[in-house]
């Protein structure tokens, strides 16, 4: 049985139609290996604190290991796309801005580490 999605907030429905405004579609195989992906392992900082990192994950947040950053959160959905050293300020639920920077790609799901 699948799991439920979880209910879209404002800044989320708002940075999904940016992002779909905005993408190239590429085909799997000539995706940038520099781009996060589904099932990319990378490291990111908030607002330029420290390194986190993730495995995007297509899969609800919950239930997930600490390491797994769901695409139905902001912070899963914001990075997707991010090529290292790119960042993205996004607003969170409080009407705040964070900065999400991608710091380094540590293995693509092709198997490919940088």
């Amino acid at each position: 049985m699948a799991s439920a999605r979880p209910p879209l907030s404002e800044p989320y429905r708002t940075l999904l139609a940016a992002k779909l405004r905005q993408s190239i579609v590429y085909p799997a195989r000539e995706l940038p290996a520099s781009a996060v992906r589904f099932n990319t392992c990378f490291a990111y900082t908030t607002d330029g604190d420290r390194w986190e990192a993730s495995l995007l994950v297509q899969y609800p947040p919950s239930g997930l290991p600490p390491f797994a950053l769901s695409i139905y959160t902001l912070h899963g959905l914001a990075l997707i796309g991010l090529r290292v050293g790119e960042a993205i300020t996004i607003e969170v639920s409080d009407g705040s801005l964070q900065v999400l920077e991608l710091k380094q790609i540590i293995r693509q799901p092709t198997g490919e580490s940088f």
